[in-house]
C-alpha cells in the first residue's frame, strides 16, 4: 500500500495508527533517532549527588528564559573538574535541599552562593 499525501495540517493521530505519515521514511527515522538521545526525567538513575568545597571551577549559563534554571557551561580548574562527575550541559536542579530547577538564573545562583 502506497502511503497516503495527506497535508500535514490535516494529518490525525487515527493517520499515524493506520501508518498514513505525512513524514518521508526518512524522516521518521530521524525521528526514531531522536528517541534514542532521549533522557527520562523520571530515572534516578540519570541524576548525580556531588558535594563540591568552593571554589568549585564550574561555569553556569542560563537556561532558555521559557524554562529557567541553570546548567553547566563548562568546567575550569576546581573541585568539579577533580571530582570528574559533573560535565557541561548538567543541569543544576538542587541545592542541599532547595529545588532550583526552573527557578530564574540569580536566584538558582544565589542558592550556591548561600550554601
Amino acid at each position: 500500500l502506497e502511503k497516503s499525501q495527506i497535508d500535514a495540517e490535516r494529518e490525525t493521530p487515527i493517520d499515524r495508527w493506520m501508518g498514513w505519515s505525512v513524514k518521508t521514511d526518512e524522516e521518521q527515522q530521524t525521528a526514531a533517532a531522536d528517541i534514542a538521545n532521549f533522557v527520562d526525567a523520571m530515572e534516578v538513575s540519570n541524576y548525580i549527588s556531588v558535594e563540591l568545597p568552593k571554589p568549585m571551577g564550574v561555569v553556569f549559563e542560563e537556561n532558555d528564559e521559557k524554562y529557567g534554571g541553570i546548567f553547566v557551561l563548562s568546567l575550569s580548574d576546581g573541585s568539579a573538574q577533580k571530582e570528574g562527575t559533573i560535565r557541561p550541559g548538567d543541569e543544576l536542579v538542587a541545592v542541599g535541599d532547595k529545588k532550583v530547577a526552573g527557578l530564574p538564573f540569580d536566584d538558582a545562583l544565589g542558592a550556591i552562593i548561600d550554601s
